[in-house]
């Protein structure tokens, strides 16, 4: 076994690149090993829903269009269910005692339940118009007075100029390896075994 490593130029000293220490071209062992590939579609922006789905065959536009309905209704039925339920327990809150705990404790669940839809509405207008942070933005409305109108509709572009960071797209993560573009490139990772199989040419 020895001897055909020996004559595959498996033992070879550290200095001879021609022992097949080298890559065949004079470099050092591992030199050039591991260098990345560019990956289909690395350093272009990350396409808009809106583009992606245009670009998308019929049918899977169709499904996509048959599930957002789908979710559209679902939301919907479940903010008139609220609304509902918000009136009957204003009305309860009417026929109770007046300054009693009964009515405090029925007219906070209705405020809640009020403050629930305007947070679904917010949400989903907020959501087409581009922001990312619908969290932070909901708690940027609630505490800045001048961006509701006195319909309750919000201005977006006043939030957009003012706040600009939550309509950010997140930056995809980069791919590379470490060193990359300082012409100084960490070789990617290479078991025992796939170096033995190298140098001896197999």
């Amino acid at each position: 076994m020895l001897d055909k490593l020996w004559d595959k130029g498996m033992l070879f000293s550290p200095d001879d690149a021609s022992a097949g220490g080298g890559d065949g071209t004079g470099g050092k062992p591992g030199e050039g090993e591991g260098e990345p590939k560019p990956k289909e579609g690395e350093g272009e922006a990350a396409p808009s829903y809106k583009d992606w789905f245009a670009k998308q065959p019929k049918e899977v536009q169709a499904l996509v269009t048959e599930n957002e309905a789908g979710l559209k209704g679902a939301l919907t039925s479940e903010r008139e269910t609220r609304k509902d339920l918000e009136t009957k327990v204003r009305d309860l809150a009417k026929d109770a005692e007046k300054g009693s705990e009964l009515e405090k404790q029925l007219t906070l669940v209705a405020d809640d339940l009020e403050s629930a839809n305007s947070k679904t509405d917010f949400y989903e207008e907020a959501h087409s118009v581009g922001v990312t942070n619908l969290k932070l933005a909901w708690l940027l409305v609630a505490s800045t007075p001048d961006l509701v109108d006195k319909r309750g509709n919000v201005d977006f572009d006043a939030m957009k100029k003012s706040n600009p960071e939550l309509f950010v797209k997140v930056a995809p993560k980069p791919t590379g390896t470490g060193g990359e573009g300082t012409g100084s490139v960490t070789p990617a990772a290479m078991d025992m075994n796939a170096k033995i199989r190298k140098a001896a040419g197999w």
